[in-house]
């Protein structure tokens, strides 16, 4: 193979650096969703000047804290920037080729947003130092790329996800300093690759499940110590308590591990059922008085107890004596008088005529103990009507006869002329 002339050399030389320019003057090519859903999260932010999102390409290099290859948006890195305590945006799941997320003490608050378990290349999530708040969204747990998640000093509540179990490519897990509560999962012994796992200043409650001590032996045998918390942190839960054997050398410090869990409080009996008091018998009803109409008769009265017979005599130890016999010529005994009938009882006005075809009865006894008292009323109360007309009828005839013997008699006074100081009474008759 004969050897390049060194003109040929150079013009080979001369191409290469033209393509190299044009590569470099042409602009860089991106996703356009990637940059549909960086301006929904850089709006959600309040637009921060700081940022520098301003450009038409977020791929061109000036658009702060992103990154891409080949045109998709694979890293994200925005730290100790003043946000102004917004949330992070949804549209943060649209970055399907995100890898890196950095936002540590940027001021978010707000739950961490379900769409995280859309990025599926996610690798490193960071968002410590904030104001996040909620539990971890379940959906996480189809990150399946993740190694590293650090959500430490926030104000994360709720249980420990056992849905996190999946993710076996899990390096780090670090949620100290929030209000998670809960036990510890057993199914994370299943993180087999762990080694740091942070959990201290939390509330969580419980006993370390013995099932995790291979995690433990192997974060203490392969993971750093970081900030002197260890690498299998559960400091500062005071209400986790239990055995330790199985974690030789585990700090305890603000927890009860080492001493006896107390047993759970007994539950209140519930009271006894109270039985409602059978419902009272209604008052009886006043019974109205016994009112017969004018033609039924009366009630019959009570039967009088029959005088019992009478004894018989015993016979007496003197016979009868005998009737005597007729004297002749003697004038026969006179005729009883004539029986005259009795004459009917005086009728009175309020009694009641017995049917014809009822037999015969007492008097109505209890209708005229009804009746008489508005008898005895009417007539008191006519008696003292009369009274007043009587009274009132002799007053007027006094008046009139003053008034008449007034006007029939004058009396004239006037002075006699024979002597002085007599006076002559002269009456004239006014008729």
């Amino acid at each position: 193979m004969g050897l390049r002339s060194p003109a040929a050399a150079l013009l080979q030389a001369l191409a290469v650096l033209l393509l190299v320019c044009n590569a470099a003057a042409s602009p860089a090519a991106y996703t356009p969703s990637d940059k549909a859903a960086l301006l929904a999260v850089y709006n959600t932010w309040n637009s921060p000047p700081s940022l520098n999102w301003s450009s038409p390409n977020p791929c061109d290099g000036s658009w702060t804290g992103v990154s891409c290859t080949n045109g998709v948006v694979v890293s994200l890195i925005v730290q100790n920037q003043d946000i102004h305590l917004v949330p992070l945006d949804p549209a943060i799941g649209n970055l399907l080729g995100m890898q890196r997320i950095f936002l540590g003490s940027i001021g978010l608050n707000g739950p961490l947003p379900a769409t995280l378990g859309q990025l599926t290349a996610l690798r490193t999530l960071v968002a410590s130092g904030n104001l996040l708040s909620s539990s971890l969204p379940a959906q996480m747990s189809a990150c399946t790329a993740l190694n590293s998640v650090d959500l430490g000093s926030n104000q994360l509540t709720g249980s420990l996800p056992g849905q996190l179990s999946t993710l076996t490519n899990l390096l780090g897990l670090s949620l100290y300093n929030n209000a998670m509560s809960g036990v510890l999962p057993v199914s994370y012994s299943a993180l087999t690759s762990l080694s740091r796992l942070r959990l201290d200043s939390n509330l969580l409650t419980g006993t370390l499940p013995s099932a995790l001590s291979a995690v433990y032996s192997w974060c203490v045998a392969h993971g750093p110590i970081h900030n002197g918390a260890g690498v299998f942190s559960v400091i500062g839960n005071s209400q986790m308590c239990g055995s330790t054997a199985d974690f030789p050398g585990i700090k305890t410090s603000g927890t009860n591990l080492g001493f006896a869990c107390p047993s759970p409080p007994t539950p209140p009996l519930p009271p006894p059922l109270l039985r409602a008091p059978p419902p009272r018998p209604p008052p009886p009803r006043p019974r109205p008085p016994k009112s017969f109409p004018p033609n039924a008769p009366p009630p019959p009265p009570p039967p009088t107890p029959s005088p019992p017979p009478p004894s018989p005599s015993p016979p007496s130890p003197n016979p009868p004596p005998s009737p005597s016999p007729p004297i002749p010529n003697s004038p026969p005994p006179p005729c009883p008088p004539p029986a005259h009938p009795s004459p009917p009882p005086p009728h009175h006005p309020f009694a009641t005529t017995p049917h014809p075809s009822s037999p015969p009865s007492n008097p109505p006894q209890a209708l005229s103990f009804i009746v008489h008292p508005y008898i005895v009323a009417v007539a008191v109360l006519g008696s003292f009507l009369l009274l007043a007309l009587l009274i009132t009828g002799a007053v007027f005839a006094v008046v009139h006869r003053q008034r008449a013997a007034a006007e029939k008699f004058q009396v004239v006074l006037a002075e006699d002329p024979t002597g002085p100081g007599d006076v002559k009474v002269t009456v004239n008759n006014a008729a």
